[in-house]
């Protein structure tokens, strides 16, 4: 599979698996065991590494963490599997459309300063963690900059080739 469906195909997961997650962190934040928050953050960097790094990457080869990346092990680790992982990869954003627009700030943008985060789903002016993950939240200067999911492609890049990283 090529970049953009492996992204595509965790997506599915993240909508399929969303309300079974929800129900679990929710008894846990009921139960006072942690926070939503952290819990989906550790969801989804397992499945990004078990459903797009291992099926992208050869061995030895790593992605950029998905999001903030897990904290379960209180913030020892980004990963949830291989810990020490040095990333090798990273998942990067090209527009379809152009110029690409950052709907936050309803400005074009450059896309090739830019840092893919995560899928997300906008919220009035904002983003959020929820379905239907039909946007993409990319880092540009250190801010966040909001796309529609059906004007980008994913492909992935070496680290050496990106000066975002």
């Amino acid at each position: 599979m090529q970049p953009h469906d492996l992204v595509m195909n965790f997506r599915q997961v993240l909508l399929a698996g969303y309300p079974a997650w929800e129900r679990s962190a929710t008894h846990a934040l009921q139960a006072d065991r942690g926070f939503l928050d952290e819990a989906f953050d550790d969801w989804a960097q397992a499945n990004w590494e078990l459903l797009v790094e291992r099926s992208l990457c050869a061995v030895g080869e790593f992605l950029t963490v998905y999001g903030s990346g897990s904290d379960y092990e209180r913030q020892r680790y980004s990963r949830v599997f291989f810990h020490d992982a040095v990333p090798t990869h990273a998942i990067v954003v090209k527009s379809t459309t152009s110029p690409a627009i950052d709907l936050l700030a309803d400005v074009a943008i450059d896309l090739s300063d830019c840092r893919f985060e995560r899928l997300v789903a906008r919220a009035d002016s904002w983003f959020e963690d929820r379905p239907p993950f039909d946007h993409v939240l990319v880092a540009r200067e250190g801010k966040p900059a909001l796309l529609s999911l059906t004007s980008v492609r994913f492909e992935c890049e070496r680290i050496e080739r990106l000066s975002v990283f």
